[in-house]
């Protein structure tokens, strides 16, 4: 996940981040498996068939999001940057359908669930458990000078944007985010879809929600 800048409001908050017409062009790196084609087109899909957001093939416009697959690791930049070219890269390990929603997602303008400013009422980070250098994972959106606004959805559990719970775990392979049990949660209007056998909402999911799906039709909605 890359910011243009930790000194602006972004995503959510501000339409400056936002593709006009909630339309957003896009461009795929040559060479790409044919395999690997259908699954990046299947996830655009499954986000035009739920929401207002169209993918469309690059021409002439400036800004663009460039697919990439030859860097390594999983990450985008969030929202439209107006910076011409922006990458969102799916390198070897990330090609999974979940992980490929949840990078669009972050091209659309999204931020974590579990970086959200009142995720404190809903999870615990133990810090203790992750690993060194990878703690920046789980500051708090206003921690890094960010700005998004919730629209007031509830909490979401399920959110395709939410991490598991073993992300960026040390050695010693304990959790990282430990959901609170649903009768700790106050208020108690969060969005779940399933609850281990400790009565704890299960995290890490990686299938879009109802609450992923209204969230971007509110940030949005000028063009629903």
């Amino acid at each position: 996940m890359i910011f243009r800048s930790r000194r602006v409001k972004a995503g959510l908050s501000s339409y400056v981040f936002r593709w006009s017409g909630g339309m957003i062009p896009y461009k795929i790196q040559r060479g790409l498996p044919e395999e690997m084609h259908q699954m990046l087109h299947q996830a655009m899909s499954i986000i035009e068939d739920h929401t207002c957001i169209n993918f469309i093939e690059k021409t002439t416009e400036k800004n663009y999001v460039y697919m990439s697959y030859s860097e390594q690791g999983c990450f985008s930049h969030v929202g439209m940057v107006n910076r011409g070219r922006q990458k969102l890269n799916l390198g070897r390990g990330c090609w999974k359908f979940g992980t490929i929603v949840h990078e669009l997602i972050h091209s659309i303008g999204f931020s974590h669930e579990h970086q959200r400013n009142d995720r404190d009422s809903y999870i615990t980070i133990a810090y203790e458990n992750v690993e060194e250098g990878k703690e920046h994972n789980f500051k708090l959106d206003r921690e890094m000078g960010l700005e998004f606004s919730t629209y007031e959805i509830p909490y979401n559990y399920a959110s395709v944007m939410h991490y598991g719970s073993m992300a960026f775990s040390d050695e010693d392979d304990e959790p990282t985010i430990i959901p609170k049990k649903l009768s700790e949660v106050s208020p108690k209007q969060v969005y779940y879809s399933a609850v281990d056998g400790d009565g704890r909402p299960v995290i890490g999911l990686r299938k879009l929600t109802w609450g992923d799906v209204r969230m971007i039709n509110l940030m949005y909605k000028d063009h629903c």
